[in-house]
């Protein structure tokens, strides 16, 4: 029992960080090959960057793969656990959304317009639990809790 509580911890803290440093590296490659597009076709840097905080495509962009990452993050963790690993998923889609809210109230700056903002963090924990079905899927035919392949356990009279 021990060793599940601990194995969840780890499982929790290397999933959390997964999902929080994978969504941050995510979306800022997006922003920055926005930036980088914007100021070949002449604009400055921060012309690139005003028109980079209210650009539809650009937030759907960010938005679609800082899911992704979340969703990598909810699979790691659910794989690391080894068990229940939708709900592994759903407990790293809680710690990102914690740090995230400890970033916003600690001063970090949003440049997104609110209801942006409300929907990445709606859909945030949603994102990780399908990660950690994605680890469940994966696992399911590989095999029983008994270490025997699934479909050759012995057959019980």
């Amino acid at each position: 029992m021990a060793a599940s509580i601990e194995r969840s911890f780890v499982a929790l803290t290397v999933g959390g960080l997964a999902t929080v440093l994978g969504r941050r590296v995510a979306v800022l490659v997006v922003d920055w090959g926005f930036v980088v597009f914007l100021t070949q076709r002449g604009l400055s840097q921060d012309q690139g960057h005003d028109r980079m905080a209210n650009e539809p495509l650009v937030m759907l962009g960010g938005l679609v793969v800082g899911l992704v990452a979340i969703a990598i993050g909810g699979f790691t963790t659910g794989r690391i656990a080894g068990h229940a690993e939708p709900l592994h998923g759903a407990g790293a889609g809680v710690v990102s959304v914690l740090v995230s809210l400890v970033l916003l109230v600690a001063g970090a700056r949003v440049t997104q317009p609110l209801g942006y903002v409300i929907v990445a963090y709606v859909l945030t924990i949603p994102s990780a639990v399908l990660g950690g079905y994605v680890a469940k899927w994966t696992t399911m035919g590989a095999h029983a809790p008994s270490g025997v392949p699934r479909g050759h356990e012995p057959q019980r009279p």
